[in-house]
């Protein structure tokens, strides 16, 4: 069996331009509530529900200056790099872009339960041995505990596109 499994998020645009005005010529830095705010709006046209989100500091108003702020969608952590293009009579240009994670144990144990339980396979408690690395042909063995006994799954790391990870779950056999 083969599932074909991602994060309950869409993916948002891997670039993203954002336009802030400044305020006042004299401002030299984007307050880092303003870039929080900037970045929920933005993610949440792309319908991704950002919880966490938070920047570590202000960011310069200079080209090539960067923050990486940080946000999480179902418990698993997500980075979102706001980088300045340009700077133009008080308006700021910057790019956004996500960067995936390894999908946290906890989470992944959660996800892998409920999407057999989805495919049709009887109700369990999935057991990980660690993250599910940010690499594509990555793998991670998972056991599920149900009824029936235990079951071995492979879990598959099959696309990183920005934040989002898509993994498949294939069966390795009984334990």
């Amino acid at each position: 069996m083969a599932l074909r499994i991602g994060p309950s998020w869409r993916r948002t645009a891997a670039v993203v331009l954002l336009a802030s005005l400044l305020g006042g010529c004299s401002s030299a830095e984007l307050d880092d509530d303003d870039v929080v705010t900037t970045l929920r709006t933005e993610l949440g046209r792309h319908g991704v529900q950002a919880d966490d989100l938070r920047c570590p500091n202000d960011l310069r108003a200079e080209v090539g200056a960067s923050v990486r702020c940080t946000f999480t969608v179902g418990g698993q952590p997500v980075d979102a790099v706001a980088k300045i293009l340009a700077v133009d009579a008080g308006t700021v240009t910057y790019d956004v872009h996500t960067e995936a994670r390894p999908v946290m144990k906890d989470v992944l144990e959660r996800s892998v339960a409920q999407m057999l339980q989805q495919a049709g396979v009887p109700a369990g408690t999935a057991s990980c041995v660690d993250d599910l690395p940010p690499q594509v042909g990555a793998t991670v063995g998972c056991t599920l505990s149900g009824p029936e006994g235990d079951s071995r799954w492979t879990v598959r790391t099959t696309s990183v596109d920005g934040g989002k990870i898509d993994y498949s779950i294939e069966q390795a056999g009984p334990t």
